[in-house]
């Protein structure tokens, strides 16, 4: 194919330079005029090959930190991410301490478990394909080879490659690969195996002098002990266990590689036996029971059962389970291996519920997305006076075949519910509601939630709900003092019935951490890890530490905890990764994660918001001020977007027009939640019009109610006119300082 020059347009691409060539065509440097960046370009010989278009379909569904980003799919040519480093390979030359070895190990390794928790597999990872930024971030790159993990319905469509075609690179193959067997999770983790002897060890496991007897050696040969010096027992075990040849004596997935990493070696003991109950993160996602009998109560008991084993599974360290949240939606008989790929979970739990007599049965089966079949079936008969037991009974023997370590001290069901029915069903049909980002819907599940402790005063989770859901309904669309005070009064009464109940200490959190308690962080964030100390993996937690940690300019603990709320609940929205992305510098991702929110929730006020932030600090004022115009339709006296107004004409040199937006902005009723950002944009509209005193003042003001992300201080290109003066460097230093010093210890 022909080779594109410099400064030839490929679509509404300016080419820069050839970065290179490949098996699926040829790299470019191009740049982005529309958003001002600089990407790679990889395009192909012909129109979408089914090879490159496979390409982009498993980049596309990816979206991690240390992978690739697609920006765009043209008719022949896909733009990505340009990563701006040096290949492993080439790092590696370096001769760099082994601590900085593992620690590029740790990310590949975190790459991997996020794209096979979607289904993706590399099945061409090599030194070549991870990238090392100067910062020492590394990215996976090239899922050219990707192949999607069949369903049990697509199992005969999804795959290209035919039994006994050798696709990828012949050094990092998998023995599978090699005889042309279905590949998974465990063949990436073969060739990660390769590459970690490589970075251990300093050369190739099997160096041969020519393919043919590279792929024997894989096939028949054990890889020679790794003998340097600096590397123990323990690392040499790991790496022996990912390169067995039987893939079912490898690691099963990419957290357990992880989690080796990070255990003692002392407690190493690598045998083929012990392999059948490895200690792992593993995770699981528990559908609404189905009741094949008709009952009134059969809707608040489907959820019941869920909830009650989700908050089972809740408090153990080593399985990540998907939140209540993210399952109520899905039908009676959704296809298991769906669900899977959509949460990002290797299991599914559904359960049927029938009434025989006066005795109820409930069959449960727990599918396993890697082997595409049930790991464990078994009924259960109950009468509804011990339904509690035999949710308990039922949490505990998934914990057995999950082979998780199941806690001594767990709370029981019967304590954490009410025995009133009419309680228990108003209490699920408020849980029910209570995620909702919509106002009537949280309204709803105040009702519900309120008429379960007037049945049952003793009910502390439904006290504890109601404050949660009353604290939305204050914090996102009603200041009135009413709703603070209940959230107040209903998480002092649920703290009092159980001082441990951790949904009665999320509800403290979110009451530290809002405008009428002057967004108190250190104590919320305490609060916090009370509840992530009983729930390691609450989603709702995790996601609030986040939002903590970038207002205060933590932002690598604001993304580990966006991680953490990721891994229990794969489709989790918050806005907390866009205004991460904004923090950080990076406004044109922030731009496309704003915009993929944006069309998923465009009724959410957040959305709606955070989507008007990328244009305007990159300077593309028009398409800021059409995102603007379609917020104000929604909320036309909101005082946030009304100073976003402001800054648009600050930057227009329109000086009346922006002071103007300034006065009504302060005019104007509360903002919903954030007051804060007003005051920050309040800062920036000055700044840009050169009055330094006073954008000093409002950006003082702004920290001292909330916002202090010092970071952001330093690169927002409307403070640019205030970086030089000592009040500035006076008050981020401060910031820095004290916000630096504060423990975060649950992350």
């Amino acid at each position: 194919m022909a080779t594109l020059a410099p400064g030839s347009q490929l679509g509404p691409y300016q080419i820069l330079s050839l970065l290179g060539t490949g098996g699926m065509g040829q790299v470019y440097k191009a740049f982005d005029a529309r958003l001002r960046r600089e990407v790679a370009i990889k395009v192909s010989g012909e129109d979408f090959s089914e090879r490159f278009e496979r390409e982009a379909r498993a980049i596309a569904a990816l979206n991690h930190p240390n992978i690739c980003t697609v920006h765009d799919v043209g008719p022949n040519y896909l733009v990505m991410e340009l990563v701006d480093g040096e290949t492993l390979r080439e790092w590696l030359r370096r001769g760099l301490p082994m601590e900085r070895r593992l620690g590029i190990a740790r990310q590949v390794l975190e790459a991997l478990g996020a794209a096979h928790r979607t289904g993706v597999i590399h099945r061409d990872l090599k030194p070549e394909n991870v990238m090392v930024r100067a910062d020492g971030y590394a990215k996976v790159l090239d899922f050219g080879l990707a192949k999607w993990l069949p369903t049990a319905q697509s199992a005969a469509t999804m795959g290209v490659s035919l039994p006994g075609q050798l696709v990828g690179t012949i050094a990092y193959m998998s023995p599978e690969q090699i005889q042309g067997q279905d590949v998974d999770q465990r063949s990436d983790l073969f060739a990660f195996g390769i590459m970690l002897y490589e970075m251990l060890n300093g050369r190739h496991p099997w160096p041969r002098p020519s393919a043919f007897e590279t792929l024997s050696a894989i096939l028949l040969d054990d890889p020679p002990a790794i003998d340097a010096p600096t590397v123990g027992d323990d690392l040499g075990a790991i790496v022996e266990t990912l390169l067995r040849k039987h893939r079912a004596e490898r690691y099963p997935n990419a957290e357990a590689v992880l989690e080796a990493l990070s255990t003692p070696a002392s407690v190493h003991a690598f045998s083929a036996a012990n392999l059948t109950r490895p200690k792992l993160l593993t995770s699981v996602a528990v559908l609404p029971f189905v009741f094949l009998s008709e009952m009134d109560d059969s809707r608040a008991l489907s959820l019941g059962f869920a909830d009650a084993l989700i908050t089972i599974f809740g408090n153990l360290e080593d399985v990540a389970v998907a939140p209540t949240s993210a399952i109520m939606n899905y039908a009676a008989g959704t296809d298991p291996a769906q669900v899977c790929r959509d949460l990002g979970v290797r299991h599914t739990l559904q359960g049927t519920v029938q009434k025989l007599g006066s005795h109820w049965r409930v069959s449960i089966q727990l599918f396993d997305a890697t082997t595409l079949k049930a790991s464990l079936s078994e009924k259960h008969d109950f009468v509804l006076d011990n339904v509690f037991e035999v949710q308990d009974e039922i949490g505990r023997r998934v914990v057995e075949s999950l082979q998780s370590r199941f806690p001594q001290a767990l709370p029981k069901s019967r304590d954490r519910y009410s025995s009133d029915p009419e309680a228990y069903n108003e209490f699920m049909m408020g849980l029910r509601e209570s995620s909702s980002d919509q106002q009537d819907t949280l309204w709803s599940a105040a009702e519900h939630l309120s008429r379960a402790v007037e049945r049952d005063p003793d009910f502390a989770l439904a006290h504890a709900t109601l404050s949660f859901v009353s604290m939305n309904i204050h914090f996102q669309f009603d200041p009135q003092r009413t709703w603070l005070q209940q959230a107040e009064n209903h998480c002092r009464r649920a703290l009092a019935l159980d001082p441990t109940l951790p949904e009665g200490h999320l509800a403290r959190a979110w009451i530290l951490w809002s405008p009428a308690k002057n967004f108190q962080h250190a104590e919320a964030i305490a609060a916090l890890e009370q509840v992530l100390a009983a729930r390691p993996n609450f989603e709702r937690a995790h996601n609030r530490m986040s939002g903590i940690c970038a207002h205060i300019g933590r932002l690598p603990e604001a993304r580990i905890a966006h991680e953490n709320a990721l891994r229990a609940n794969a489709k989790t929205r918050t806005g907390n990764l866009e205004w991460l992305y904004i923090y950080s510098g990076d406004f044109a991702r922030a731009e496309e994660a704003a915009e993929a929110w944006f069309r998923e929730r465009p009724g959410n006020i957040y959305a709606v918001a955070t989507r008007i932030v990328p244009p305007l600090l990159i300077g593309d004022l028009e398409l800021a001020e059409q995102r603007l115009s379609t917020a104000l339709k929604q909320l036309p006296e909101e005082s946030w977007f009304i100073t976003f107004q402001g800054m648009l004409h600050a930057r227009r040199g329109q000086v009346d027009s922006a002071l103007e937006c300034v006065r009504r902005s302060l005019d104007s009723p509360p903002s919903f939640g954030h007051t804060h950002h007003t005051y920050y944009n309040v800062a920036c509209i000055y700044s840009v019009l050169g009055e330094t005193s006073k954008a000093m003042a409002w950006l003082e003001r702004s920290a001292d109610t909330g916002f202090a992300c010092w970071p952001f201080f330093r690169i927002d290109p409307f403070l640019e006119s205030l970086r030089e003066e000592p009040m500035f460097k006076r008050l981020v230093a401060d910031l820095e300082e004290t916000y630096t010093s504060l423990e975060i210890h649950r992350l």
